[in-house]
């Protein structure tokens, strides 16, 4: 008879087989038992780590806390409270329901957990070192839960040799925070980062207040409220307008059922009116809050919850496009023009029918209004303005003498939307960004001065604030010598 090859793996190593679906790194732990803090209703969380995560994690919350049964169930594998049946599945309101966090970050880590509910005089504590549980013992702690993972991965050394640097590590959790941050207002969040307090949020901040909070008051100025509602779905939260750019994603929070959530679609509607606005390489700032029905969105299909599956994307596309239109078309960007030979035209609703054009030739000298309408950037007297450019070009002209250029001879037409300077050609029409312009020829100033040994330095006499958002505030504190 042929020996037996089907078996039975052991409960450790189902543990680990899970760890490695769910725990990839020490911001997944943070982010499966905020999510359970959370769902013990819990209105007051700190985090803190060490070594980025690696070394140390702690996670402490004033929720409701387990009892001593409780605390033993909870490292099984699928024991969980927030699922009774299997109907459950699709009408999921809790943040975490697989019940594999717990057991799984216990395998791979010397875990110990604390916990009283408040009924109850005592509390209970339990250690557990690589999946194996040591013996409860009561204590005297606060209503709540605290939970330390020490040496992560400690028995899995090639999962830990695959880990980022300490920095990076600390960088994904704090990203991870981030995240519930904008989103549970009514939360207190403390995080600590080797000792030193990284931020102190208040519960009851607006999620503006949050938004400002973690990422500088400047880019408030640049949110606009959205709202919209297509069938089922509804979309809230903030968009950027065009002038507050990122160089990643990063910045584009969706949730789906207060879920924070990745999703092609979502992403694809924003950049589908976006990218007419935006530089090439460039994103928003978004955190969209997306509401629907349970029955048409499915949480169950990452084992990381990351991602979801609606049962119409269509629907979600067209909502989440609708909410960006309306960001241009409310604050008249699409088609309003600020230059003097095309006319007025205002939308007031995306499904209006286009406007008309008209154009008529000018009886003004556009060379003067447009010198009269570029902003003055307060620098004259260290680099030469655009202005002072296209000055001296008219003075040339004055006296007889041909425009030359890169592109030929040239004339201006006028200027757009405060922003834009309109060139014409012999063979082609140019918009040239009057700010990038002006950045270019002060980089350009810079660079002569530094090459010829003309710059120097010199201290400011009163000091000034700079303003950046925390991942910022991380690299500038790491590179303070060389600044």
């Amino acid at each position: 008879m042929n020996p037996k090859k089907i078996r039975i793996l052991p409960d450790q190593v189902i543990n680990r087989i899970a760890a490695g679906e769910v725990i990839e790194r020490p911001a997944s732990v943070v982010k499966e038992l905020v999510e359970n803090s959370l769902d013990a209703e819990a209105d007051s969380l700190e985090v803190e780590c060490r070594k980025g995560g690696k070394e140390f994690l702690r996670i402490m919350d004033n929720g409701q806390g387990m009892g001593e049964e409780d605390i033993a169930l909870a490292l099984k594998r699928h024991a969980t409270s927030k699922l009774q049946d299997f109907d459950d599945l699709f009408h999921i309101a809790t943040r975490g329901f697989r019940g594999e966090a717990l057991p799984a970050i216990a395998s791979v880590s010397r875990m110990k957990i604390l916990s009283r509910q408040e009924n109850n005089q005592v509390g209970t504590e339990l250690e557990c070192s690589g999946g194996k549980m040591a013996e409860q013992k009561p204590v005297a702690c606060s209503k709540g839960t605290v939970i330390e993972i020490r040496d992560l991965f400690f028995n899995q050394p090639a999962r830990k040799k695959f880990l980022k640097a300490d920095y990076t590590e600390q960088k994904r959790i704090n990203e991870v925070l981030t995240q519930f941050a904008l989103l549970e207002t009514q939360v207190a969040l403390r995080f600590i980062a080797n000792g030193n307090i990284v931020y102190h949020l208040d519960r009851g901040d607006s999620m503006r207040q949050r938004v400002a909070l973690l990422f500088g008051e400047e880019i408030i100025s640049q949110l606009v409220e959205v709202e919209e509602q297509v069938g089922q779905i509804k979309v809230t939260g903030f968009l950027s307008l065009e002038e507050k750019t990122f160089p990643t994603g990063a910045n584009i929070f969706t949730f789906v059922n207060r879920r924070c959530i990745k999703d092609r679609t979502i992403n694809a509607a924003l950049m589908d009116i976006y990218r007419k606005y935006l530089p090439k390489g460039r994103f928003p700032f978004a955190l969209l809050l997306i509401q629907a029905p349970g029955g048409i969105v499915d949480v169950n299909v990452h084992p990381q919850k990351r991602e979801v599956r609606f049962a119409d994307h269509s629907l979600i596309f067209k909502a989440v496009r609708r909410s960006a239109e309306r960001v241009f078309v409310g604050n008249q960007r699409m088609w309003e023009a600020n230059f003097p030979f095309i006319g007025q035209n205002k939308i007031d609703d995306i499904d209006s029918p286009a406007p008309t054009w008209s154009f008529t030739e000018p009886a003004v000298d556009h060379q003067a209004t447009l010198n009269e309408a570029l902003p003055d950037y307060g620098i004259q007297n260290q680099v030469q303005p655009v202005q002072d450019v296209l000055t001296g070009e008219q003075e040339r002209q004055s006296k007889g003498a041909k425009p030359q250029w890169l592109f030929g001879d040239y004339s201006i037409l006028g200027q757009l939307w405060d922003q834009f300077i309109l060139i014409q050609t012999s063979r082609s029409f140019l918009l040239i960004d009057q700010h990038a312009a002006h950045e270019r020829i002060a980089f350009e100033e810079l660079k002569r001065s530094y090459l010829d040994s003309e710059y120097t330095r010199r201290q400011t006499l009163l000091p000034f604030s700079l303003e950046v958002d925390r991942s910022m505030v991380d690299i500038l504190s790491r590179n303070l010598q060389a600044l």
